[in-house]
């Protein structure tokens, strides 16, 4: 019973871990395109 609560914890830590880097990712790359976005826009001034 406990290996198996454990089993599910480590799998649910992965997946917390794994949505956390998504967010990341998506983060990061929303910067980006921000950051372009308002260069371009200061560029047409």
């Amino acid at each position: 019973m406990f290996r198996t609560q454990e089993a599910n914890e480590s799998q649910d830590e992965a997946k917390m871990q794994d949505l956390m880097f998504k967010l990341n990712i998506a983060l990061f790359i929303g910067t980006i395109v921000a950051i372009r976005t308002a260069g371009s826009v200061m560029g047409d001034f």
